[in-house]
């Protein structure tokens, strides 16, 4: 037996005193760039890998229940005498005698590893395929990328932090509602500092009648995401992320927003995490029709958008709308409206910022945004109208409506008792949440 505190390693072949040899026994887990082992008592992490031409490097991070203060140590997996100096460390740092085994099947399993990539999955054999899930419902679908864009002064980061506390708490508000249990989010920022993003946070959570801090994990972005890639995804792992908030796309970026290469680039790092994320973009300048800053690519490869929208409210509080523009994986949503009041004073940066739902189609600088369809049902909510009333109230022409009223008999009915007929609204125009 070794002496008390070292770890003898088997040679080539051996079966070592709790199990088989280290070429035959060592399981290499994780995917992405994030690996670990386990041999006996030693548990290993690899992180950071790094493939070129000339090297094949990562960071190993090694701990013992004996020495349960981690060992880090870089390593070319390729080279002879970084593995050598790496088995040496282990001796020295861990008291690991002969370790020369099992750093050469380490390095061989994660560079296996590393290379293969993900598997291929037999769709026939993983069951029936289960329902969409949600983050936050309707509003977020889970585990995939989602832009929300729009000019500055709208209300993106507010509404984005409303968003973070309720996944954060697995909370119900204003007719989204998370799924009860609530798990870590990151905010990852770009353009604020923890102090303003905590202060949001905080007066949201106070005005959502919560007592305490609102406990969401912040981050300060300096880099271009997709360089930091590999210390969001320890992030994600060491804190149970199961989601990240990006504000903005341009800091997040830090490259040419029309170039689809590095969009294309940006969004691989973001598959990488394995986790839902949100992204807060701004606006192309000029145009009938706003489109997210950029290359086509942000509006390509989110699998779901919104625009949005701010008018002014009474007293000191702001009507943002939610436009949902692209859904890949189900209808899109009508209009979501919410109201932010931020207290009495316009100057009082303290007080509760309470939130509730509104109506976008009563806003009319935000009804502008609606198409014929859902502007018309917001004056049906009202009551029955006719034609030239709905015509009126929209300023639209009688040839514009009365083509939409019958275009959509499952939403629109027409009461013929009256003269003129008189229309009506069968329900409210929320679309379904499953997929097509």
């Amino acid at each position: 037996m070794p002496p008390d505190g070292l770890f003898l390693m088997p040679t080539a072949g051996q079966v070592g005193p709790e199990g088989p040899a280290v070429a035959t026994a060592l399981e290499i887990q994780g995917a992405a760039g994030i690996y670990a082992a386990t041999w006996q008592d030693l548990h290993v992490r690899a992180d950071h890998v790094v493939e070129d031409k000339r090297a094949f490097t990562a960071r190993f991070t090694f701990t013992t229940k004996l020495h349960p203060a981690p060992v880090t140590a870089q390593c070319n997996m390729v080279s002879g005498a970084g593995k050598k100096a790496l088995a040496l460390m282990l001796a020295d740092g861990l008291g690991l005698l002969d370790a020369r085994e099992y750093v050469e099947a380490l390095c061989q399993g994660v560079m296996a590893k590393h290379t293969a990539g993900e598997p291929v999955i037999a769709l026939d054999t993983v069951g029936e395929p289960p329902p969409l899930a949600y983050l936050l419902r309707p509003l977020i679908v889970a585990r995939h990328p989602v832009l929300i864009y729009g000019d500055g002064g709208t209300g993106k980061s507010t509404t984005a932090c409303w968003l973070a506390l309720l996944a954060q708490h697995g909370l119900a508000h204003a007719g989204v509602a998370a799924n009860g249990v609530g798990g870590n989010v990151l905010y990852h920022d770009y353009e604020a500092t923890a102090e303003d993003v905590g202060r949001t946070m905080t007066r949201l959570w106070r005005g959502m009648g919560q007592a305490g801090r609102p406990g969401v994990l912040y981050r300060r972005g300096s880099q271009a995401l997709a360089h930091e890639a590999d210390q969001l995804r320890l992030l994600v792992l060491d804190n149970a992320i199961q989601w990240i908030v990006v504000d903005s796309a341009v800091g997040a970026l830090q490259a040419d927003m029309n170039s689809p290469t590095d969009v294309g680039l940006f969004f691989g790092a973001l598959r990488t995490l394995s986790v839902g994320v949100l992204i807060l973009a701004h606006t192309q300048k000029g145009g009938e029709h706003k489109t997210p800053l950029g290359s086509g690519q942000w509006w390509n490869q989110a699998r779901e958008v919104y625009e949005v929208a701010a008018a002014p409210g009474a007293g000191n509080s702001l009507t943002v709308a939610l436009y949902h523009r692209k859904a890949n994986y189900r209808r899109k949503l009508p209009p979501w409206g919410l109201r932010f009041d931020f207290g009495e004073k316009e100057d009082d940066d303290t007080s509760n910022i309470v939130v509730g739902r509104t109506d976008v189609t009563i806003v009319p600088e935000l009804a502008e945004k609606l198409t014929h369809k859902d502007r018309i049902a917001g004056v049906l909510k009202r009551g029955k109208a006719t034609v030239a009333d709905i015509a009126l109230v929209l300023g639209l022409s009688e040839d514009v409506v009365r083509p939409t009223l019958h275009r959509y008999p499952a939403m629109f009915g027409q009461d013929s008792s009256t003269r003129p007929p008189k229309w009506f609204l069968f329900a409210p125009p929320e679309a379904p949440n499953e997929p097509f």
